[in-house]
């Protein structure tokens, strides 16, 4: 995506897809569509091309095109209930998963929901790090693996702006996957 000079990127990075409900729980002041939402779990729906959210008092709200819940402060997260981690890998299991960032909650033509997470880069790699090596690594281990991290994205950046159709909407879609365009040879 086309970015101010200077302005840090914000990455859309899926989290989970074809959810016929997605729960989650909303901490710290959040806005949707410029008015507060209650912190608290909240339950989505999908129904039939829009999202029926329902709220901690038991109220639903049927909206068409959700617009992306935004964080109010720094210190607003999100916790979405049984995030599959580890796919295909022997240790794959289902875990609640924290983020900071804006949630984006997206009816698809199959009848589910697709959760995205909005996140400046900066967050999403510090939650890279953070979950791809111990803490009490080395500070120069960490700090290369920022370095390379950062290069890396930012290189994957500019080479899905320069050929858009080199991205993941060149391939088929596979059921119950959501398809990451990595460029493995150069990783």
């Amino acid at each position: 995506p086309e970015r101010a000079p200077g302005r840090e990127p914000e990455l859309q990075v899926g989290l989970m897809e074809h959810q016929a409900t997605v729960e989650f729980r909303l901490d710290g002041p959040w806005r949707l569509a410029g008015r507060p939402v209650p912190a608290g779990w909240l339950r989505a729906e999908s129904r039939g091309g829009y999202v029926r959210l329902t709220g901690p008092d038991g109220r639903n709200v049927d909206l068409g095109a959700l617009p992306p819940m935004e964080p109010a402060s720094r210190e607003a997260t999100f916790t979405i209930r049984g995030v599959t981690i580890g796919v295909d890998f022997h240790w794959q299991r289902l875990q609640d998963q924290t983020f900071p960032g804006a949630l984006e909650l997206l009816p698809d033509a199959a009848g589910g929901l697709t959760v995205i997470n909005r996140v400046p880069l900066e967050e999403y790699l510090a939650s890279v790090i953070a979950s791809e090596m111990r803490a009490d690594a080395p500070p120069e281990f960490l700090r290369a693996h920022a370095v390379i991290s950062r290069s890396w994205l930012l290189a994957q950046l500019e080479a899905s702006r320069l050929d858009p159709q080199a991205g993941p909407g060149s391939f088929p879609q596979l059921p119950g996957r959501i398809l990451a365009w990595t460029d493995r040879q150069c990783h």
